[in-house]
């Protein structure tokens, strides 16, 4: 029954989403929107709840994750690619592991439905899939920081 709840709560977003021009996109908004191959264009909005990083060959990617666990259905990810984190950091004054979380942030990109990896624990190999919505960040004219979030400091969600 609880799937079934979220499933028509998705699809009447995703409905309006597609039905109105939308300013800003919620997570929610997004996530009912996106799809793998075409995703969605716009405007996303939301306090920056989680943020990890993951080393590759090309550089250190960073994660903005509107929720605290990145697996979480409701989490739209902030993909910040390699070859921008270092410009964003020198943009917004140090790492953004350190200092995105409780910021309200506003990104301009394609948010898309991605394949990932789950593991129990960081470090070990994926056992499984999952998808993520996420919206890759190639430049850091995409990303704005709004402000501090008053209700993220107050509650420390």
């Amino acid at each position: 029954m609880r799937k079934l709840l979220v499933v028509t709560a998705s699809m009447l977003l995703a409905a309006a989403a597609y039905g109105q021009t939308v300013s800003v996109m919620t997570p929610e908004q997004a996530i009912a929107a996106a799809y793998p191959d075409d995703g969605v264009k716009g405007r996303f909005a939301f306090v920056v709840k989680g943020v990890g990083e993951m080393r590759t060959p090309q550089g250190r990617i960073v994660f903005l994750n509107s929720e605290q666990d990145y697996r979480a259905g409701a989490n739209l990810s902030v993909q910040v690619l390699a070859s921008t984190v270092k410009a964003l950091e020198q943009e917004l004054g140090g790492p953004l592991t350190q200092t995105m979380i409780g910021k309200r942030v506003q990104v301009n990109g394609t948010a898309r439905q991605t394949k990932i990896g789950v593991a129990e624990q960081k470090g070990e190999k994926p056992f499984g899939h999952d998808f993520q919505t996420r919206i890759p960040v190639t430049g850091p004219e995409q990303v704005k920081v709004l402000s501090a979030s008053p209700e993220f400091v107050a509650t420390g969600v």
